[in-house]
């Protein structure tokens, strides 16, 4: 969206006279001096939360982008959506993008047998906690940030030639079993993660990267799929246990604001019955 330059002039950042959520000038002056300090730079060094994207385009290959920002320290919040409901928008913004991709890529079956780039992004993948990593990349970093409606925002790429961890904190037990369980199927390794507590991010990062399901068919999922299967794999079975619960005898009316956004959740004595 090109916003007019006199809209800026009058608004300065207070307003949202161009009609977004922020102030693009800001969020960019922000992400620039953020990333200021490994821009034209190969290699970054940091805590990856951890990070792991998968893309679709291109589709059986496709390109895996395990991302860090320049800073060490708990950086987990970065990709815990849990906390991002709290933040103003532009600090949403401006922390998200300062995360530095490595681009490679691979066959989406290559998750059966790992070649050992990518048996180094599922172990970065199943962290319990951020994990120090050196991204060493064939080129400097000088490219765009990535926007869209259907993911978290990221920051600049650039063809990723080595990933080095250099800490790898315990994975949680349930996250463990799934990954080493190549008996289990992927529908039920989501199930068991999310009945144990485990984010469904969580869940949709380990899809992914396929570090979950039976050995055989083990495979990369892209982000935006993987996330669609968790939501649809949890939301099918809960709905199941919803339909054995007695039916209320009130009208009952649930109303939420978040960044802008207003949910209102209304429920009816009825049976079971769903409209979105």
């Amino acid at each position: 969206m090109r916003v007019n330059p006199e809209l800026c002039i009058r608004c300065r950042g207070e307003y949202n006279l161009c009609g977004l959520a922020y102030c693009p000038i800001l969020v960019n002056n922000r992400v620039v001096a953020g990333v200021r300090g490994v821009e034209g730079k190969s290699i970054v060094d940091g805590s990856s939360p951890p990070s792991v994207m998968v893309g679709r385009l291109g589709y059986p290959k496709v390109r895996v982008y395990p991302a860090t920002p320049p800073t060490h320290g708990d950086t987990g919040w970065l990709e815990n959506p849990g906390v991002w409901v709290n933040m103003r928008l532009e600090d949403f913004l401006a922390a998200r993008l300062t995360l530095v991709r490595g681009s490679t890529s691979f066959r989406v079956n290559d998750a059966r047998d790992p070649p050992r780039q990518l048996h180094e992004i599922q172990i970065l993948a199943i962290s319990g906690g951020p994990v120090d990593s050196e991204l060493n990349l064939a080129k400097p970093i000088n490219g765009p940030v990535t926007l869209s409606e259907q993911e978290p925002p990221m920051g600049p790429s650039a063809p990723l030639r080595s990933l080095r961890l250099s800490t790898t904190p315990q994975p949680a037990r349930v996250v463990e079993k799934a990954y080493s369980d190549t008996d289990m199927r992927a529908n039920d390794a989501v199930w068991m993660l999310y009945r144990s507590g485990v984010d469904v991010h969580v869940a949709s990062r380990l899809l992914s990267v396929g570090a979950v399901g039976r050995g055989r068919f083990r495979r990369l999922v892209p982000t935006r799929w993987s996330i669609t299967a968790v939501d649809e794999v949890v939301s099918g079975r809960l709905i199941e246990e919803v339909k054995g619960y007695p039916e209320i005898d009130e009208y009952r009316v649930y109303v939420r604001r978040v960044m802008d956004n207003l949910f209102i959740g209304i429920l009816a004595p009825h049976t079971w019955l769903y409209e979105w």
